[in-house]
């Protein structure tokens, strides 16, 4: 039927691409890296960057502007006291330590600001603020901190790792692989002072004296196209729990609605299980992505779900996904709506697309197994297209609609929609690229 390539494969997961990775082996930084001495000096030695301190600083750092409109800034830190080093992104030129046009990731348990982990920024008028989102509870031992940087909306989440060992694989070198454990802490700032644009360095700093720091690696990554991916990763809590928060990495990307261990908790690592037999839609239990997007050429959003159950009774889904432009939607959902007929199954909607034959995809039984479904916007036809995948990626249905509402989406900022109404089901990652 005419539906445009998709830019992502069904059944992947998009997974971002290296862009720059330094994991200090030899006895010198590789080339690129500019050092600003203050007060201090530096070693490459056993594959670790250390930082040492006399007063009042010593700063690491690069050249870097963004190529592509994300970027994840991560970098493996150790020091015996967590008091005054940041993982920084300058929005300036040099000098780096003193300038406050940027943001950084730092940390420090007492010795110099009390601040323990804590997101740093030049707020809109300039000058420098902070807020602290993590307490830890260990020293000597290693922690990953990690920037996520959008440029529409332009937004940056801070987020601290427990450290982890994979036990499957070994590097190149030969040694035991390590990658982000359990999400410590989040926090996301998206009113700054500085653009997405403005971004030229990153930087790694230490002050205050005497004090020393152990960088193991440094690495950006980059979405090329995409826009928004969240797959759920370092999810808490592992099991229904009404008393405990949810969280997980990517939670800082979406605005919650009725999100809480009761409605929304982790089967594994990086599986999120949503559950609502109480709120009615709107809002029911659902994110709305914080981001918006202006169809240029296309907006896909593709998504790995798996539906558990849901009511037998008008409204009642086990999940529903739509890019929505407030004035209209392209929804496609798993449940029961009276509207369509079949009424029950793999359906969509929005546009008064529920009026044409073809609005069902199937109503053939998929609960309990992962599907792929596709919602993509096509601008020069003002067209939007459905689409449903199974497991191996064979297409279950397709179908597309112009709209019969006549308030299509035109030039119209777009938001990425998940949410449940009276069902459950497991949503395993959601990607928006162009």
């Amino acid at each position: 039927m005419g539906l445009p390539t998709l830019s992502a494969s069904v059944g992947s997961t998009n997974e971002n691409q290296s862009a720059s990775f330094d994991d200090f082996n030899g006895n010198q930084l590789n080339a690129g890296w500019l050092v600003e001495n203050l007060g201090g000096s530096y070693a490459v030695k056993s594959s670790q960057l250390t930082l040492s301190t006399t007063g009042p600083a010593i700063t690491v750092y690069r050249s870097f502007v963004p190529q592509s409109d994300n970027f994840t800034l991560s970098a493996r830190v150790q020091s015996s006291t967590l008091a005054a080093f940041a993982l920084r992104l300058q929005a300036s030129a040099p000098p780096i330590f003193g300038s406050t046009v940027g943001a950084q990731l730092e940390f420090d348990t007492g010795h110099v600001e009390s601040k323990n982990f804590l997101a740093a920024w030049e707020p809109s008028g300039g000058g420098w603020t902070w807020s602290t989102f993590y307490t830890p509870s260990a020293v000597n031992t290693w922690y990953i901190l990690e920037m996520r940087v959008q440029r529409i909306p332009f937004m940056i989440v801070y987020s601290v790792y427990e450290d982890m060992m994979h036990q499957n694989g070994l590097d190149d070198q030969g040694n035991p692989q390590r990658s982000p454990g359990d999400l410590l802490g989040t926090y996301t700032t998206s009113a700054m002072g500085f653009t997405y644009d403005n971004i030229t360095y990153v930087a790694l700093e230490a002050w205050s004296a005497p004090l020393s720091y152990s960088i193991d690696w440094v690495k950006i990554s980059t979405g090329r196209n995409e826009l928004l991916f969240d797959n759920f990763s370092h999810g808490r809590p592992r099991t229904q729990d009404p008393t405990a928060p949810s969280s997980w990495a990517g939670a800082g990307l979406w605005t919650l609605n009725n999100i809480d261990g009761s409605t929304v908790w982790f089967p594994s690592n990086n599986i999120a299980r949503f559950s609502n037999f109480q709120f009615s839609w709107p809002p029911a239990v659902s994110l709305t992505s914080k981001g918006s997007w202006i169809v240029q050429s296309r907006l896909v959003l593709l998504e790995r779900l798996r539906a558990w159950n849901f009511t037998n009774t008008n409204g009642g889904f086990a999940w529903q996904t739509a890019l929505d432009w407030v004035s209209g939607s392209a929804v496609m959902g798993y449940g029961r709506d009276d509207a369509h007929s079949p009424n029950t199954g793999i359906m969509v909607g929005g546009e008064c697309t529920e009026t044409s034959l073809a609005s069902v995809l199937t109503a053939n039984n998929f609960l309990g197994q992962w599907l792929t479904a596709n919602v993509t916007l096509y601008a020069p036809t003002q067209t939007m297209y459905f689409s449903i995948f199974d497991s191996n990626g064979a297409l279950i249905g397709q179908t597309s609609s112009p709209g019969y509402c006549g308030t299509t989406f035109g030039t119209l900022p777009v938001h990425v929609l998940y949410f449940t109404t009276f069902g459950q089901a497991d949503v395993d990652w959601i990607s928006l690229t162009t």
